[in-house]
């Protein structure tokens, strides 16, 4: 037995030391820049002024085309006024589910008019400053407009070896973390603890049950249907009731397993999740200030 995972562990430290070569070969054959993916970015943006507009209560107008201005200007003419706020989570949201990962700008437009009203840009809502979140907007007409900016994949006489450094580094600490994880790291996290409720159909919390397989809420004898985060999120809120948890915590448990981790869009989600169980007096999502949040259930 012990010669068996000494055999296993020698084969993953072997393949692990591989990888640096593997992907400075693989850097090297690609192109300088990346081609701008038009159709992804076309269902990206269509799928983002549905979003916007159900969010503005509009439910039954069409949504418009996606014109390209261009090599890699993309314009929707969504002819509504939106919630401001709620624009940079739902457009990280539309390019994550498209794998979309190029840098972009970002402008709101009148309708009449090429007069930049709003504006920011993908390293803005990676940072959580985005201008002008979470103040007052005047409804006005918009038009979307987002302009990808092309990525450069060649090194760039970037220290590469010291990339090589940190993985080999990691392919010989990491198994030894892992084998004492319990006894560095007590309890388990919450993520680990939101993976496995996640296997399981149904969490009960208060008046209200979560169908995860379905990602549908089921409370006051309504059924809300979910978002893939929003359950995750949900889900993972409902592992520990009356417990606070840390923005870093919910944060890694929802999104990083997809290496995106976007600080804003944590609130836009609480704030979804919150309309949705407003009907049930016996829960609610509390805001610890600066710590995190708690989905308190009564007794």
């Amino acid at each position: 037995m012990k010669n068996t995972l000494l055999v296993r562990f020698i084969w993953f430290q072997i393949l692990w030391l591989t990888m640096p070569a593997i992907v400075y070969s693989e850097q090297r054959k690609q192109p300088a820049d990346q081609s701008i993916p038009v159709q992804k970015i076309n269902l990206a943006l269509r799928y983002a002024g549905d979003r916007l507009l159900d969010i503005s209560g509009d439910t039954t107008s069409p949504i418009p085309p996606v014109v390209v201005q261009g090599a890699n200007n993309f314009v929707i003419d969504l002819n509504h006024a939106i919630h401001y706020d709620s624009l940079p989570g739902i457009l990280e949201e539309s390019f994550t589910r498209q794998l979309i990962n190029m840098p972009y700008e970002v402008t709101l437009l009148g309708c009449n008019s090429d007069t930049i009203l709003l504006g920011f840009s993908s390293i803005d809502v990676k940072q959580g400053a985005v201008p002008c979140m979470g103040r007052e907007q005047v409804d006005s007409c918009y038009r979307l407009k987002v302009t990808f900016l092309p990525v450069s994949t060649t090194l760039n006489n970037r220290p590469l070896w010291i990339g090589m450094l940190a993985l080999i580094a990691a392919g010989l600490i990491l198994p030894v973390i892992y084998k004492q994880r319990k006894r560095l790291f007590g309890q388990f996290s919450a993520g680990e603890i939101s993976q496995n409720k996640l296997v399981t159909d149904c969490i009960q919390f208060g008046s209200a049950s979560l169908d995860v397989g379905r990602q549908t809420l089921h409370l006051s004898g309504q059924a809300h249907k979910l978002t893939y985060r929003e359950t995750k999120l949900l889900s993972v809120l409902a592992s520990q009731p009356n417990q606070v948890l840390s923005r870093e915590q919910l944060l890694a448990s929802v999104w990083e397993d997809e290496g995106v981790v976007v600080g804003r869009s944590l609130d836009v989600f609480i704030s979804r999740l919150r309309k949705k169980i407003k009907d049930d007096p016996t829960v609610t999502i509390s805001n610890a200030h600066g710590v995190g949040y708690k989905l308190e259930v009564a007794a």
